[in-house]
């Protein structure tokens, strides 16, 4: 046999076998593992990459939360003196600070003057037939506290007079007072929300809507 030959034999057999099922089936598992390893290694680095950016999207919660918790607690410290009044007959030019030093002396029974009110007027957008609340501004806390503490004399009057919460405050009052199964009672002190378990009489402060799942209110 002529080496021409030869060549001729070994480039069939080489073409016989690249065609071959055999040879085939070695270079799909080949590429088949070789994707495989470069998946694994990209799903890897993918993994690393999040677990990083969840880490920062949750300092970013936790840092977004306490802005807003502390961005809460100022504007409820900004209300210390405010108080909510509801009940007054909407009219037009009203006198609101005259009508609550009104309330406070005919229906509480406090000997006070005008000079306690910094400030009066009503809050809120005005609709026909509703009568919005009025935001009282006392010029002094102890005044404040005064006018709370002998409130209990409006009873049966249809006037209320109650702490100028923040809308956060006053979602967290109306959970702990309506949807909360467990709550005896609720009640705000200086603008805090507080609640007295009914299962054992405990007391708590209501910060945030976490505390109803931690003191178990819900």
């Amino acid at each position: 046999m002529t080496n021409a030959d030869m060549k001729v034999e070994v480039a069939a057999a080489m073409k016989s076998y690249l065609t071959s099922q055999d040879f085939k089936d070695i270079i799909a598992k080949a590429v088949k593992e070789a994707v495989g390893q470069a998946m694994e290694s990209i799903l890897k680095e993918l993994k690393a990459e999040i677990a990083v950016l969840e880490g920062k999207v949750k300092t970013l919660e936790d840092t977004i939360e306490k802005v807003a918790a502390k961005a809460n607690d100022n504007e409820q410290f900004s209300r210390r003196q405010n108080v909510r009044v509801t009940g007054f007959v909407e009219e037009n030019e009203e006198n609101c600070a005259e009508k609550f030093v009104n309330l406070c002396r005919e229906k509480i029974g406090l000997d006070v003057n005008d000079d306690i009110v910094d400030r009066a007027h009503r809050v809120g957008k005005k609709e026909e037939g509703t009568n919005r609340a009025i935001i009282v501004r006392l010029k002094t806390h102890k005044d404040k506290l005064a006018i709370l503490c002998n409130r209990k004399n409006l009873r049966g009057s249809g006037f209320y007079i109650n702490e100028d919460l923040t809308k956060i405050n006053q979602k967290l009052s109306y959970t702990a007072r309506v949807t909360c199964t467990n709550v005896d009672t609720s009640w705000t002190v200086d603008n805090k929300i507080f609640v007295k378990r009914k299962s054992d009489g405990r007391r708590f402060q209501v910060a945030n809507q976490f505390d109803f799942t931690k003191y178990e209110l819900l």
